[in-house]
């Protein structure tokens, strides 16, 4: 066994200029360290890691499909709308998780409008936006399914029965928005949401919608019907699919 150490003071391994520090068995190198400080091993023995990883960029994976990475965030304050920009190709589906919606205004619905230039304007006319959702209170009765047609915009929360805005009513859901950069069809939608409306009763709802012109998607907005958004969160997520 052939050992080198230092008991005392630091042990320097040097090399100049741009070579790199080599590790070898029996002539076959096992790793090394460049000029740069990056460290490259054949095998790393995940088992035998200790400490916390550092912060990475979930865009930065290859081989994980499904990882959902954090884009961005924004909490409302009394807030006309939530706006959500740089949708792109680098994700085939985003998500957006609502959390702990209020509307300023009682009886109002929380809806979806999507953009084409970036945000700069956001569609809302009539007959943008196909629709339908279904839902359930909480005394097991189904509310009838409503099927936008030719509609302003997409009803996320409150399709059946508006969302409440007293104490301890608000709505959340998760809203899926699916290949928004392909072009060449329409971009579709998809959700499942959680409110109490005004009159304190707790539904479940599902649905889907798509816009009704074929083109991209690269940004959206939550917007209630009526009123401001009074507090709540929006997180965006990229969906990675390899």
């Amino acid at each position: 066994m052939s050992t080198i150490k230092s008991s005392s003071e630091d042990l320097t391994l040097n090399a100049d200029g741009s070579n790199e520090v080599k590790f070898q068995i029996n002539a076959v190198e096992k790793a090394s360290i460049n000029s740069s400080g990056l460290f490259t091993s054949t095998t790393i023995d995940a088992t035998k890691l200790t400490g916390n990883l550092p912060a990475i960029s979930g865009a930065s994976l290859t081989g994980v499909g499904g990882a959902w990475t954090v884009i961005t965030s924004q909490t409302a304050s009394a807030s006309s709308s939530l706006d959500f920009t740089g949708i792109n190709s680098t994700y085939s589906t985003y998500a957006f998780v609502l959390s702990d919606i209020v509307p300023a205004t009682d009886t109002t619905e929380l809806n979806l409008l999507t953009s084409t230039d970036g945000g700069s304007s956001y569609d809302n006319s009539s007959a943008n936006y196909y629709f339908a959702t279904l839902s359930l209170d909480d005394a097991g009765s189904a509310q009838n399914t409503y099927t936008g047609s030719g509609y302003t915009a997409m009803r996320i929360i409150g399709s059946a029965q508006s969302m409440g805005n007293a104490s301890g009513e608000s709505g959340s859901a998760i809203v899926y928005l699916h290949e928004p950069s392909n072009a060449s069809t329409t971009t579709k939608c998809s959700w499942t949401a959680g409110w109490i409306n005004q009159t304190a009763k707790n539904l479940i709802g599902v649905g889907s919608g798509r816009r009704d012109s074929i083109a991209d998607v690269d940004a959206v907005r939550f917007i209630q019907s009526s009123g401001n958004i009074t507090s709540g969160k929006i997180t965006m997520y990229g969906i990675a699919t390899s």
